[in-house]
């Protein structure tokens, strides 16, 4: 009996780490102290790696051993998890720098508390950790990741052993002197692992109307993706590959992006109103030459198996449905001429389904010189009109029905700006129930290019998320 207690006591002594309520190793039960531990005669222990299983002297089973305090914890099926820790005492083996020769433990997992059928994968050394007293060293810290292939929420649990030992010592987060308990054992949630086939959204984010692109002058196009637990923060990932399409107009890119151009898009931190989870790109692209254009985003998740196709897709919506439409417009021109400055009045526009007061639209117009100190003389010489699309779509490939507004007066302090205004829409045209962008357009009388316009008098271009909003109620 007094070699048991001498065994007992040591373990207590070394095994231990020094007390402090943030040490997930301290126990407020054990009543031993430093001061009994240095009273004790520690030439009389037995030195445990002496034993001989060859010479019929069993190897001893492990002092001491217990699972740091990461429970519960997460990982996502099929991958492997952050590391997870177990500490492990025993005399004459952990003691001092580095890792104890002779000494293997495991790291196991299983859907309920019978750990010792856990399926169990090996441990490395990590680090020495204190134990009573600061600076023993008299600790030794394991640790390993886990794969488990399925989502669910399972038990974890560590085990050490001498090499050669017949049996294991099995620790659980009280640690293994109480032997191993269910409400102890570690636990581990594991998510299902994401579809990272198809992005969760993404939408080409601006420009999308561009009237002015002129011949072999690059600019700027921005699209933006959300793969939640992937993307968001100031670093790009690595898993996600980016590019910016520029090809015919009318053509689907999902059916026939051999007759577009790929071009490399990059990520971009600090962007305007960029969510928690979206990731910015941009890309240069310049016309070759003249003519019409359509542009949009994609992409993919699996190193480019797959993609994701984005267009004019709502701030609100970016997960809708991609369509042709929904693509953004380029103009190319050797000299582009279009339409200085347009701007709508109204922000938001309501109306219901009766048709009895249809929504008036105002545009304000700038174009020199036409409209610079002409008193409004030349007024007829600008078109102006506005229709009542599907917020998604883009107004360029729109086919709706648009009506002309009239010249009203110049605006107010600005007497080189003209004002057009007029009903949104005709009730012939009237929309059903729902929500839609009111926009405007302006271009020179007989010349062919449109100015799409919003009701945001800072940027230059035109947005679908900038557009007058409408509801119609029934």
């Amino acid at each position: 009996m007094q070699r048991l207690l001498i065994v007992t006591l040591a373990a207590a002594a070394w095994g231990c780490p020094a007390d402090g309520p943030d040490d997930p190793m301290s126990d407020a039960s054990d009543t031993s102290t430093a001061a009994d531990a240095a009273s004790m005669d520690m030439s009389t222990r037995p030195d445990t790696r002496r034993s001989d299983p060859d010479m019929g002297v069993p190897l001893p089973a492990i002092e001491y051993c217990q699972l740091q305090a990461q429970s519960p914890a997460m990982a996502t099926a099929g991958e492997a998890s952050d590391g997870l820790y177990a500490l492990v005492f025993h005399n004459g083996v952990t003691n001092g720098a580095g890792a104890g020769a002779g000494l293997e433990g495991e790291l196991g997992w299983g859907a309920d508390a019978t750990y010792a059928d856990f399926t169990y994968t090996p441990m490395s050394y990590n680090v020495d950790l204190d134990g009573l007293e600061p600076g023993d060293l008299a600790n030794d810290e394991y640790g390993a990741a886990l794969t488990i292939p399925t989502g669910g929420t399972y038990r974890y649990a560590a085990r050490f052993r001498l090499i050669g030992a017949a049996s294991w010592t099995y620790c659980d987060l009280d640690g293994s002197e109480n032997g191993v308990s269910d409400d102890q054992l570690g636990s581990i949630e594991v998510r299902d692992a994401p579809d990272r086939t198809a992005v969760d959204a993404c939408n080409l984010q601006f420009p999308h109307i561009v009237e002015n692109g002129e011949v072999g002058t690059a600019r700027q196009f921005f699209g933006r993706v959300t793969e939640v637990g992937l993307t968001g923060g100031d670093t790009g990932s690595v898993d996600v590959l980016a590019q910016l399409f520029v090809g015919p107009v009318g053509a689907d890119p999902r059916a026939d992006f051999g007759a577009f151009e790929a071009i490399r898009a990059d990520f971009i931190a600090g962007g305007l109103d960029v969510g928690p989870d979206e990731a910015e790109y941009v890309a240069m692209y310049a016309p070759a030459s003249a003519g019409e254009l359509a542009f949009g985003y994609r992409f993919s998740l699996d190193d480019g198996a797959t993609w994701t196709f984005c267009g004019l897709q709502d701030d609100t919506d970016p997960s809708g449905e991609f369509t042709p439409t929904r693509l953004g417009a380029l103009t190319a021109a050797n000299t582009p001429d279009t339409i200085d400055f347009c701007h709508v009045w109204q922000d938001e526009l309501t109306d219901d389904a009766a048709a009895a007061n249809l929504p008036t639209l105002t545009v304000e117009v700038f174009e020199a010189p036409l409209t610079v100190e002409n008193a409004g003389a030349n007024a007829a010489q600008l078109e102006v009109q506005s229709a009542a699309i599907p917020r998604e779509l883009n107004p360029a490939f729109s086919a709706a029905t648009w009506t002309d507004l009239a010249y009203k007066d110049l605006r107010a302090g600005f007497p080189s700006n003209y004002e057009y205004e007029g009903v949104a829409y005709t009730a012939a045209n009237h929309p059903t129930p729902g929500t839609y962008a009111v926009v405007a357009r302006v271009r020179i009388a007989g010349t062919n290019t449109w100015t799409y316009c919003d009701t945001d008098e800072t940027a230059p271009e035109f947005r679908v998320n900038a557009a007058t909003s409408l509801t119609v109620t029934p």
